[in-house]
């Protein structure tokens, strides 16, 4: 075994990545059976609390706490405040406060990976953990929807939803999304069952697929579906294309055994069959059409200061919540001004380079001996990063406003800025001269 391999042997996963895991499993989940909600809330609360300082204390012992530099590190964090400051001064007090302690989630819980993978975490199993955990949460929403067990009440809502209904999510959309942003990492781990075992890749992949999708069909969330495919395209594209040869005509027969108008209903595609017409695509789209509208004009009238956060009363609109806008940049845009937008894209667009960055380095490389940068967790990260992108337009909240389902995207954030220095740096001792051997990013 050469010294590279050593190396990599180094990565450890530990308590906090053995903790990582469990909430990233868990991150799309808000209730379960009988358990009181507030239960769920405060445990998953404490969860992040324990693993963030976990890691935290662990690289102070170390002497190794270091931040991302520029837009992804404390820097990025006072610009995306400030660019709400108009927003914020128009709000009430609790307001105000939610939207400090979503920033301050979304970018501790970056800085917090960063930290992990910069001191030798082994993000990989992190994903391992999580993705074994949701799969199984599926598995239970997809057997409510087929065959009424387990029929536990929702308790959200005030109507009589069940599991099938809304998943283990405050509402279907929530389900959907936090599915769609954990399937990358779950196609990932089908290359870890061997190179030559195609057929049991296949299947592996296939049954991702089903429980995955299958609980998102079942609950009806279109978002995530959408996202969901986007992320699933990743892997077509650069995956193993024999391994999707076997899974696509499997999956084209379970579709055509679908009763087609139930999921035409299901999934209220039939809103369309008069025709495609502003009117019937904003009842297809739950009125979205009327309120991108909506927020099209608010912005107008405030393109600068916005409207202020949470609620608002204004002559020709009605009482109108910021969440009824339907797509984050246009939220954000009517809430906080245009700056805001723009800033949190400039953001995103930083968080996209070093996902772009992380998988052209793994490529140039060729780190055979971890094939899973170049083949999976690159990927996985692509399709987490994309997906996560397709549901801001669809939803107010993604990405920032509610972390939990979120959650996944911000690890592939901070893990891809860190795996983009530790690979910058095994690319330049490769050029060195003697230099040779696979190194470890």
């Amino acid at each position: 075994m050469g010294e590279s391999d050593r190396k990599i042997e180094r990565h450890k996963l530990g308590l906090s990545g053995i903790l990582l895991g469990l909430y990233l499993g868990t991150a799309p989940v808000y209730w379960f059976w009988n358990i009181p909600v507030s239960i769920i809330t405060y445990g998953k609360y404490a969860l992040a609390i324990v693993t963030v300082l976990l890691v935290w204390m662990t690289a102070v012992g170390k002497r190794a706490t270091m931040l991302p530099s520029g837009l992804l590190g404390p820097i990025g964090f006072l610009l995306l405040i400030m660019s709400m400051m108009f927003g914020l001064y128009q709000s009430e007090v609790k307001e105000i406060v939610s939207r400090i302690i979503d920033l301050v989630h979304s970018f501790v819980f970056l800085w917090t990976i960063y930290i992990y993978v910069m001191n030798d975490g082994d993000i990989e199993k992190v994903f391992w953990i999580g993705s074994t955990l949701i799969l199984g949460f599926c598995l239970l929403v997809l057997s409510a929807g087929v065959i009424g067990f387990p029929d536990w009440p929702s308790p959200f809502l005030g109507r009589p939803f069940t599991l099938a209904d809304t998943g283990f999510g405050g509402m279907r959309t929530g389900w959907s999304i936090g599915i769609a942003l954990l399937l990358p990492t779950a196609l990932m781990l089908a290359d870890y069952l061997g190179r030559n075992m195609v057929l049991l890749r296949a299947a592996y992949l296939g049954v991702v697929c089903l429980l995955l999708i299958g609980s998102q069909v079942v609950v009806g969330g279109r978002t995530g579906l959408v996202a969901s495919f986007v992320g699933i395209a990743c892997w077509m594209l650069y995956g193993r294309k024999a391994v999707w040869l076997l899974v696509i005509p499997i999956a084209g027969v379970v579709f055509m055994s679908l009763d087609m108008d139930w999921l035409l209903h299901h999934l209220r595609i039939d809103r369309l069959q008069s025709g495609v017409t502003m009117k019937t695509v904003d009842h297809f789209s739950a009125s979205r059409i009327e309120g991108y509208e909506t927020a099209l004009k608010l912005i107008v009238r405030e393109p600068i200061l916005g409207h202020g956060f949470g609620s608002f009363h204004l002559s020709g609109w009605s009482y109108i919540r910021g969440d009824s806008i339907h797509n984050l940049w246009l939220r954000l845009g009517v809430q906080a001004g245009l700056l805001c937008p723009i800033v949190f894209a400039v953001i995103v667009g930083a968080v996209g380079r070093k996902v772009l960055m992380v998988r052209k380095m793994a490529v140039s490389l060729k780190m055979n001996s971890i094939g899973s940068m170049q083949h999976n967790l690159t990927t996985a990260f692509l399709g987490v990063y994309l997906a996560g992108l397709v549901a801001t337009l669809a939803e107010p909240s993604v990405l920032l406003g509610t972390f939990q389902n979120s959650a996944p995207w911000w690890m592939i954030a901070g893990s891809a800025v860190a795996m983009s220095e530790r690979l910058s740096g095994a690319g330049k001792r490769t050029e060195a001269p003697g230099a040779g051997g696979t190194l470890n990013p």
